[in-house]
């Protein structure tokens, strides 16, 4: 999976904008801080979980969790580059 290149989180005065080309939206810091780990590469729903395990001293489940979670929103607002 990789994120969309025309997608950029930007972090402005403690405020972390994600801006779409179409739209901008404010994010938390923890969506900016995985943005940011994502962003860097290509990645696969277990690397990314094994990058939130580490940032955030979570277990496995949780992190799978959270990952899983985070990676339906992309879906869901198109964050993601089609897969071919």
């Amino acid at each position: 999976m990789r994120l969309r290149e025309d997608c950029k989180v930007i972090s402005l005065r403690g405020h972390h904008l994600l801006s779409t080309g179409e739209k901008t939206m404010e994010v938390n810091q923890s969506f900016a801080d995985i943005w940011k780990i994502a962003a860097s590469s290509p990645f696969s729903i277990e690397s990314l979980t094994d990058q939130v395990m580490d940032l955030y001293d979570l277990d496995r489940t949780d992190a799978e969790r959270e990952t899983s979670s985070l990676i339906e929103i992309w879906k869901t607002y198109n964050l993601l580059e089609d897969s071919d």
